[in-house]
Order: C-alpha cells, then structure tokens, then sequence
C-alpha cells in the first residue's frame, strides 16, 4: 500500500481548523488530514479557556450572592457541589468535542489520525507508524504546562491546567505556585469553592503582565478572599504524612517560609511542545528557547509549512491563535501575503474583579512618545449610574493615547470588563481615535458610558495619579 498523499496536513485540531475551513471554503474537494496527538478539539476546549470559564462563571455566582448585602439583599449560599460544577464543565466539552465530529469531521475529504505526529521529511509525516505526505503543512501544536526546576518536584504529586478539570473532590487546601493569569482565575474558583487558597508568585507585581495600577485594584480585592504571597521563589516541595505537601519559599534576601496544603497546582506559564514533531528532519527552523520561527505571514523556513497559535511563542491567546488560522487560510489559499498585526490584540482576565487591556500601557507609550505627549483618559464606574447601582467602587477605565488623540491603549477593571474593553478595541483596530468614543451616542444608564466618561476625562500623563 502506498503512502497517502494530502493537499493540507494540519498538525493540531484546535484553532488550526480555521485555517483548513479558509481552504475548503475556496476549494470544497481539497483532501485534508488532521493529527491530533491528544483530545479532539485542542487546549482551549480541554485544558484551557472553555472549561475554566465553565468554572468561574459558579464562582461569580457564589461572590455576587456573598455582596448581596451591599444593595439590600440578604442572601447565602446553601452549599456548593463541587462535583457537579466539575461534571458540567465535562459535559459541556464532550459535546463541543461531538459538535466538532459531526459537523468539520463528517466531510469525506477530511480524514482524522489520533496520535503524535512526526516529520520525517519536508513533506512527510509519520503518525502511529504509517507515513502520510502532504504539499502543504498547518502547524497548531499548542503549548504545554511549564514545570519550573523545583526540588522534590517530580516526586510529589501536582496538578497543572493538563489535569486539575479531572478533579473529582474539592481539596481542603491548595498552593497555587504562579502568579500569573491561570493561578489568578483558578485561584478565584477554588477559594469561592470553598477551598484555602494561597497563590505564591516569585515576580512582586501580582498579574505582572498587566498593568501596575491594574494588578494593584485586581490584587486588593482577590487579596479579601485569598491568601497571596509575592516576591517569593518556591525552592522545594516534599510529601508529608497524611497526603499533604509541604512547600518552602524565599525572598530575595533567602528567608524561607514554609507553606503545607492538600494540593499544588503548578501555574508557572508555558512552554513549547514542538521538540515532538521532530521539525529539525522538515528543516523548520526554532528559535533558542524551542518556538516555531514564523514570517509577519505566518510562514516558516519552509514555504509550504505554515504555524500558528501557542506554537509560536507570541501572544497565548485563543483569540490571536483563530486570528492567525484565518491569515494562515487565506494566505495558503489565496496567496494574498496578509502580514499579522498584534498593535490591538486585547485580553482579559476572569477573576472577581474582572480585568482586560489592550495596546500599549501607560509606561510603554511614554517611551515611545514622551511623557508630554501622553494622554490618560480616566474615569470610574461609580462615574456613571449604572456603576453606581451595582455598587461598581473599585471599578475604572484608563484609555492611553497621543496629545493627538490617537487611542495607543487601554486597561479595565470592574464588572464586564471583558466586554467593555471591546468597543476600544474596534475604535483602534479602524484608526478612528479617541473622538470617536467621545462624541457617540451611548445607551443611558448603561455601563459603557464609562468608556465614554474616560474618553472625555484626558490628563496629561506627568499630572496623572
């Protein structure tokens, strides 16, 4: 039996299935494999976005039932099913991953291949012993749980964004070692769960991709129902007795402190899985830390061999890896040498208080612009009625812009901030600067005239505080 031949070989089914959808849309009959060395559907419906917020959306419940009190309602939580919570979330990803088979996998021309794929050649591919080829490569391999080098670590066990959904008992207790977004939201379900959470993080901004004032207003609050520990480098873990592990951390100056907990969960970033793939034997070329190198088109060393989404190393967000799938699809279908562009790639952080950013922070764009040429728009939920009537008093809007008006950035906190963040998004994505946000209609009392309040409100960045 010969090798089977392929127009499009796509090494991951996650967001890479945009990418083959671009394909086939433009030429339905084209013959497409997908490889997939772990569960049918990729990191954002398994292991990442889909089932967490399955989870936290519970945890807001508990938290708004728990601040009823603020507005006059006198309400209680009568337990939490942890069990339950964990069995929805389940649910909800077997039947996505069902949805997936009887829809995108259902096309004669689309076969799929369960298992780890490795190149043996520019364009030939082995999967569970049999060779396939293909004239093009869509590479959307994902990322894995990053372990940092802690003592005792491989012999203790711990949970990471791989297995801690596979959870069936809520722990008493757990340490989440990073302080970044995964251990924040995770941090936010299990403490509304009812677990003792403490969260170590060796940088000492809390969240320290975001912005400083930001971090500052999501830490006061998560700080009133968890326990956070920054500025602190976990050394060494060992189990204790009773199934509980012992973890020693230390400052700067190498004071120790101890901490003792039912479960760690290791939250320290990502890491690149691509070594898998053996992409030295397709001449794909990596960068030193083991990131596929791409063109601003998406194409790697090989022109016929294109990656996309964690893979690459640049932003680790489902949304910029979909973003990317659909540059990947009309570029390999249409050659219309589309470059990407990440000037107005928001994010958003899921805790209680929400957080979300976009483009430049206020640090960065004096950089670039000067301090004097900086522009903050400023303003606070409890600004408007409706931030008023949900008792919104830590919430804030910070739009960064030029003395011209061009919007560089923007950083939120407060309720639906993910949300928020959106119509800031579109403003810069189109160029229409901060006028535009100011002089549009907004429903009343709706909570996006914040957004409005904050583009009308611009101090200069020296005389901001």
């Amino acid at each position: 039996m010969g090798i089977k031949s392929y127009d499009v070989i796509l090494i991951g089914s996650g967001s890479g299935k945009t990418a083959i959808q671009w394909v086939l849309e433009e030429e339905p009959d084209k013959e497409v494999a997908v490889v997939e060395k772990d569960e049918l559907g990729g990191i954002c419906l398994n292991r990442g976005c889909r089932p967490s917020k399955q989870l936290l959306y519970p945890a807001d419940l508990v938290r708004s039932i728990e601040e009823a009190h603020e507005v006059g309602i006198d309400g209680a939580v009568r337990g939490k099913d942890f069990r339950a919570v964990m069995d929805r979330t389940r649910e909800n990803q077997d039947r996505a991953r069902e949805k997936m088979k009887e829809t995108f996998f259902a096309r004669d021309n689309v076969d799929y291949y369960q298992g780890t794929g490795k190149f043996r050649g520019p364009h030939t591919l082995e999967v569970n012993g049999e060779t396939i080829s293909g004239d093009n490569f869509f590479l959307c391999t994902g990322s894995k749980p990053l372990i940092p080098p802690i003592e005792g670590i491989e012999s203790v066990p711990y949970l990471t964004s791989r297995d801690v959904f596979d959870l069936q008992e809520l722990p008493p207790s757990i340490v989440i070692v990073g302080g970044g977004y995964i251990g924040a939201e995770l941090g936010h379900f299990f403490s509304a769960m009812g677990a003792e959470v403490t969260i170590i993080g060796r940088n000492c901004q809390f969240i320290p991709d975001e912005d400083p004032e930001i971090s500052a207003a999501v830490q006061r609050e998560m700080s009133n129902y968890l326990e956070l520990e920054l500025g602190l480098e976990v050394t060494k873990v060992e189990q204790l007795a009773g199934g509980k592990v012992a973890l020693t951390a230390e400052e700067g100056l190498g004071e120790a402190r101890g901490y003792r907990a039912s479960e760690i969960l290791i939250a320290t970033g990502r890491a690149p899985n691509n070594d898998l793939l053996e992409p030295e034997k397709a001449l794909v070329e990596m960068d030193e830390r083991g990131w596929i190198e791409v063109d601003d088109e998406l194409r790697t060393s090989q022109g016929h061999i294109w990656a996309m989404g964690d893979c690459i190393g640049r932003y680790l967000f489902k949304h910029v890896a979909e973003y990317e799938a659909e540059i990947v699809g009309e570029n390999a279908t249409n050659g219309s040498n589309k470059k990407v562009d990440y000037s107005s790639v928001p994010h958003a952080l899921f805790t209680r208080p929400e957080a979300a950013a976009v483009g430049m922070s206020a640090e960065e764009a004096a950089t670039e612009f000067g301090e004097d040429g900086v522009l903050v728009g400023f303003a606070r939920f409890t600004d408007t009625v409706k931030g008023q009537a949900i008792e919104a008093s830590k919430g804030m809007v910070k739009i960064i812009l030029t003395d011209e008006g061009e919007i560089l950035g923007a950083g939120i906190v407060g309720p639906e901030a993910s949300i928020l963040i959106q119509e800031i998004v579109i403003a810069m994505e189109n160029n229409l600067g901060i006028k535009a946000l100011a002089s549009s209609i907004y429903a009343h009392p709706a909570l996006s005239k914040v957004v409005k309040k904050a583009s009308e409100n611009r101090i200069p960045l020296g005389e901001y505080r």
